[in-house]
């Protein structure tokens, strides 16, 4: 790509397309991000999610040489440098830096003072060459189209066939909103009809006979306005509402079907800004889309009638309207642009908003406060300096619009006089032209404002993209009544493909009803086996059976429904006791909720509650102890009487004394369980211990033949790892 050499003091001009910006979903995005940034500027518009999938992107990003390969793919001639800072000004652009260590940005040109980039987290922005140099840690990838390079054109109209696609549903609704407003369209015309009438007929002639019928005339206009404009806002509001409840339903319902990889690359406040989304798009569906249909038909209508009525004025009109769409044309890009800057800005500091009230008590007990303010400080200032930059861009645009929309009617009544003056038209007519054209133009203004709705709205329609693009967790032939074999054959399992294993040719034969227990040091890998055993995460290579059964022919939720499952932060939800351990079998009885209670050792707590099983619980389970919640989990897991059972860290928060009681109670439990421990004296009585070592599993057998073999259960015992194990 060619370069103007370098003006000192200023910015070096980027010759050839402006780099599309294309923000990050999460923070381990940027680096697919400004891949797609780059191909775009080259011609090459590739989705993010397209270059995920390739890249095979996980929880930890990709890599530099990732991102080259996968250029390559596209056709791509890349070279990669480890260069110093002042190095970049003789480097073709765009290009991608490595930033701050754990970043990726596209750099689109390099001047003296300043370095223009595109931030995939926050957009395009100007930055002073020392701040550059502070975070630039000196890998580059350069990039140009190779011989098989191909441009590829994004899909026409994406926004468009999202919002068509999800438009309402409801013929007799739309068909009402629509009737009512051309009622109220044509009520609209009869005023000026009526000014003219009065100016050119009754004042010429003085005929007060005829002011009584029209001063009724007018009242009965007046009131017939005021009632079809009241019945087109009533079909709106219930318009509203179902467009409400279609897109959140469809959007949650597709949430909760997404696989769990997705929540583990997502925090709850990016989830949450995704669902907010959904509510510029809806006030978009039922309001906005209808005031395009209709507000372009009104200017239509009103137009021709100028023109068929006073052709000069016509002309006149039709002409502010293109001028009026012009204006909105040159800005929409940039609009665009700085809504999708806000909005990112505005996600982040609404991340850290949830992340900081959900994590209080840990803040609080470490005196943190004050850093997790000053954190959310920093993103809101980000968010407002977004907020600020957006807001003067549309004021620009509204300054233009208003120099049209204040001029226009003065230019027509100017115009109109002459030609009143000239005998080329009547008094009446000009006012009566004058109104129409004010009635034409008021549409007009309402679509330049639809138009810059639509623009803040695709943005949002790109972060719900985001979600309803995914993948669904994948369906199957729903599952048996289990007996409760499990079977693992050469099961391996990894995050992302360049990522090293955390499972390794796992072989592991679980008898239906037997105890099996899985120990190992932290990051072992246990909890990610449970996981796969629940269909969680799809296994890399290998199979995971259930009686024989593939679980990839079978639908996962078929198979986790006949599966109790505890983990060690297991979650407690606003409501009371009861709906809590029922929260998972809703036609439990109150004597099954009760005997699942009495298995986890819980009735007794209950019992001591002020409103029993009816005691409210707060958000999160706050009022309960960190071993009152896992009892809850455990209760839930055990009321609708599951198949398999999977304790991961489940009792690791009680004293000895309770734990020995619920391990006694399970012990008679007729159902296959899988115990996860760190606590060893948990698990001493299992039918067969695991033991897991860096991905594989290294050892198997009962507690007395891996201590015999003094092995690697030998040394978690030995080391006392999880407490003093007898025998």
């Amino acid at each position: 790509m060619r370069t103007r050499p370098t003006t000192p003091g200023r910015l070096r001009r980027h010759i050839g397309p402006r780099v599309p910006v294309v923000l990050q979903n999460t923070p381990t995005e940027c680096g697919i991000a400004c891949l797609a940034m780059v191909l775009g500027a080259h011609g090459r518009s590739v989705p993010v999610r397209r270059l995920r999938e390739e890249l095979d992107a996980g929880r930890d990003g990709v890599s530099a040489q990732a991102l080259a390969m996968a250029a390559e793919e596209h056709g791509m001639r890349v070279r990669a440098y480890q260069a110093e800072p002042g190095a970049l000004r003789g480097m073709t652009v765009p290009l991608i830096a490595h930033w701050g260590l754990s970043h990726f940005v596209v750099v689109e040109s390099v001047g003296e003072r300043y370095v223009r980039i595109v931030d995939p987290a926050s957009g395009r922005g100007r930055i002073p060459r020392e701040e550059f140099d502070r975070s630039f840690t000196g890998i580059v990838l350069t990039m140009r189209p190779g011989e098989d390079f191909e441009r590829l054109r994004p899909p026409p109209g994406e926004v468009p066939r999202f919002l068509a696609r999800h438009f309402p549903r409801s013929p007799g609704l739309v068909g009402t909103v629509v009737a009512v407003s051309a009622l109220l369209t044509a009520l609209g015309v009869l005023p000026a009809l009526v000014v003219r009438y009065l100016i050119d007929r009754v004042v010429p002639t003085g005929g007060t006979d005829m002011m009584v019928a029209v001063g009724l005339g007018v009242l009965a206009l007046v009131v017939g306005q005021a009632l079809v404009g009241f019945l087109r806002s009533e079909a709106l509001v219930r318009l509203r509402l179902r467009v409400d409840l279609d897109l959140m339903t469809s959007f949650l319902r597709h949430l909760f079907r997404l696989p769990y990889a997705y929540f583990q690359l997502r925090g709850s406040g990016d989830i949450l800004t995704r669902v907010s989304s959904s509510m510029v798009i809806r006030e978009v569906l039922s309001s906005h889309m209808l005031s395009l249909l209709l507000d372009t038909a009104m200017t239509v209508f009103y137009v021709t009638l100028l023109w068929l009525l006073a052709p000069r004025i016509g002309a006149v009109v039709l002409g502010a309207a293109v001028l009026q769409f012009l204006a909105v044309a040159v800005f929409s890009r940039r609009v665009r642009e700085t809504s999708r800057e806000e909005t990112a800005a505005m996600a982040e500091a609404h991340t850290q908003l949830v992340e900081s009230l959900a994590g209080v008590e840990t803040l609080k007990s470490a005196g943190a406060e004050g850093a997790a303010l000053s954190r959310w400080e920093w993103l809101y200032r980000n968010q407002l300096a977004s907020t600020l930059r957006k807001d003067t861009v549309t004021n620009r645009m509204d300054l233009l619009l208003d120099l049209f929309r204040l001029g226009a009617p003065l230019a027509l009544l100017w115009a109109g006089t002459w030609l009143v003056l000239d005998g080329g038209m009547s008094l009446g007519t000009l006012v009566a032209a004058n109104t129409l054209a004010g009635m034409a133009l008021t549409p007009v203004a309402s679509l330049s404002q639809v138009h810059h709705s639509l623009q803040s709205a695709a943005v949002h329609v790109s972060r719900l993209r985001d979600v309803l693009q995914e993948t669904a967790e994948r369906g199957g032939e729903p599952a048996p009544e289990l007996r409760g074999r499990i079977s693992l054959r050469g099961v391996s399992y990894r995050y992302q493909k360049d990522a090293p294993a955390t499972l390794s040719d796992v072989d592991l034969e679980i008898p239906a009803g037997s105890m099996v227990a899985v120990v190992g040091r932290s990051g072992s890998g246990k909890s990610t086996l449970g996981r796969l055993m629940l269909g969680l995460h799809q296994a890399t290579r290998g199979e995971v059976l259930f009686d024989g059964i593939p679980l990839t022919r079978l639908d996962p939720r078929t198979i986790r429904s006949q599966c109790g499952v505890v983990v060690q932060d297991n979650a407690v939800f606003s409501g009371n006791v009861l709906d809590n351990v029922r929260i998972n079998a809703p036609g439990a009885t109150v004597e099954d909720i009760v005997r699942a209670s009495r298995l986890a050792c819980l009735h007794e707590d209950v019992q001591r509650m002020p409103l029993g099983y009816f005691t409210p619980l707060g958000e999160r389970g706050s009022g309960l102890s960190g071993g009152q919640r896992q009892r809850v989990g455990l209760a839930r897991a055990l009321v609708s009487e599951p198949r398999v059972l999977l304790l991961d860290e489940a009792t690791s928060h009680l004293d000895t004394v309770t734990e020995d009681r619920i391990r006694h109670n399970l012990r008679e439990l007729d159902c296959t369980r899988v115990v996860i421990a760190h606590r060893l004296s948990t698990v001493r009585d299992a039918d067969r211990i695991v033991v897991v070592s860096d991905g594989r599993v290294v050892e198997q057998g009962t507690h007395e033949e891996l201590v015999a073999v003094r092995g690697a259960y030998a040394d978690l015992v030995g080391g006392d790892l999880t407490g003093t194990v007898s025998g």
